[in-house]
Order: structure tokens, then C-alpha cells, then sequence
């Protein structure tokens, strides 16, 4: 059974869209949907429960992003937990290709894959598009597969064996960025984690616009960096962007 699980926080711009793109996921899947409203203050609850009745939504109070990750890990009922964003479209196949991950390799614990921003222009696409391929692909095969060092995850595009979180410690609640680096050194104890390309999903890019494409990009390359050479994210603290 899956369960997916959608952190948000003040969503009622971005969610809709996310939720009609579950109704359309192809496979003959038991799944749950289970959205944390984290600490929202607008009409987050009641836009879900409109477009989908038969999603779970949660209350968390403290808010936070790995907070909400854990909340909804912890409720989930499913030994296969899909992290999806809240301003993520996903592929009528994302279920079908999650489950082929784990069906061919046992040893699987969590797999990820990339976000593809249609809405940031073609300098967006190309730059995230070339980290992807010049970047994390080769780091994945390098550091995770050849040095055994560290593995690429993309928390919020990422399917992942409750027990193994469990195991692991859930995400660490006290950081932002590199919280995917932290989570993915201690999985990859547990089992394989893998960085696939073909498991991507549409984002938005509201995040790149807010803080500055090249400016950001350098971040969370760092923020990947750091946990594994120094055993802490490169940044603190972070800002909301809605």
C-alpha cells in the first residue's frame, strides 16, 4: 500500500492542481492521501476536502516542513510513503514507476527523482536541467554507488519504505536545507537509495523567482555538499515563499 503524503502550509494557490493529477494516477493501486496542514492560515483544509473528500487531512501545529514530513509519515497506514509538495503536478504513471522501482530490487529503500519547472522560462529549465545531468546523476553514481560517501534524494519527488524511516530516525526537524543529504546518509545504512530521472514531476518554480535562480542553485548544491564533507547544511535558516 502507498501512502502519499503532502506537507502545506498557506497552499490554497498550488494545491488544487496537485490534487486533480492524483485522481488521474493509472495502476490498480491501494493508496491513501494525506495532507498535513501545517500551521495553515488560509483556506488550505477546505480546498482539499473539496477537491478531494477522501484525502486525510491532518492538523499539525508546528510548523515546519520536516515536522510535516514526520506527521503525515506517522499517520500513514502504507509501507511505501510518497512525499509529494504541495505545487507539484504529477505523471499519470508516477505510481506504476514507483512500484517498478521497489518490485525489481529488494535491497530499495527510497528512491527520488527531479522536478521539472515548466513555469520558470527556458534559463530555468535549462540550468536545472543541466544541474540533473552534469550534476546530480554523476554524483549519484559517484559518491553513492563508487565511494559509498553519500546519495541524492529529493525529499518532496521521493518514495520511501516506512520501516526503513523508521529505522533511520525520520527527518531530522531541526533543519531546511541539506535535510535530504542528512536523511539520505542515514537510509543508505538501511539499504539502496537511487536518484532516477524518469520518476520527475512538474513544480513550480516560485521559489527560484523568490530568492534568484543562480543564487539558489548554489544553495542547495552546497546544502548537498556539506552534510556529506562536514556532517551540517552550509545554511541555517530560511525563508517562506507563497
Amino acid at each position: 500500500m502507498f501512502s502519499i503524503i503532502i506537507p502545506a502550509y498557506n497552499e490554497e494557490k498550488y494545491i488544487s492542481p496537485c490534487l486533480e493529477s492524483i485522481k488521474k494516477l493509472r495502476g490498480n493501486f491501494n493508496y491513501e492521501v494525506i495532507v498535513v496542514n501545517n500551521a495553515s492560515t488560509d483556506d488550505t483544509a477546505g480546498i482539499v476536502k473539496r477537491t478531494l473528500p477522501e484525502a486525510k487531512v491532518v492538523f499539525e501545529p508546528h510548523k515546519g516542513l520536516t515536522i510535516a514530513y514526520n506527521r503525515g509519515a506517522k499517520e500513514a497506514k502504507g509501507d511505501i510513503l510518497v512525499f509529494v509538495d504541495a505545487d507539484m503536478v504529477l505523471p499519470p504513471d508516477h505510481l506504476e514507476r514507483i512500484n517498478k522501482e521497489f518490485s525489481k530490487d529488494p535491497e530499495l529503500v527510497a528512491v527520488s527523482g527531479p522536478y521539472i519547472y515548466k513555469d520558470g522560462g527556458l534559463l530555468c529549465h535549462f540550468l536545472i536541467a543541466s544541474v540533473y545531468l552534469f550534476l546530480a546523476m554523476p554524483a549519484e553514481i559517484i559518491f553513492n554507488r563508487w565511494l559509498n560517501l553519500g546519495a541524492s534524494l529529493a525529499s518532496g519527488n521521493s518514495a520511501i519504505k516506512k520501516k526503513a524511516l523508521e529505522k533511520a530516525g525520520w527527518f531530522n526537524e531541526n533543519i531546511f536545507y541539506g535535510l535530504e543529504a542528512d536523511l539520505a546518509m542515514r537510509l543508505r545504512k538501511i539499504g539502496k537509495v537511487r536518484f532516477r530521472y524518469h520518476l520527475s514531476a512538474e513544480s513550480s518554480s516560485r521559489r527560484f523567482k523568490g530568492e534568484g535562480l543562480i543564487r539558489l542553485l548554489f544553495k542547495y548544491i552546497l546544502n548537498t555538499i556539506w552534510p556529506v564533507l562536514f556532517g551540517k547544511p552550509f545554511s541555517k535558516k530560511y525563508k517562506d515563499i507563497r
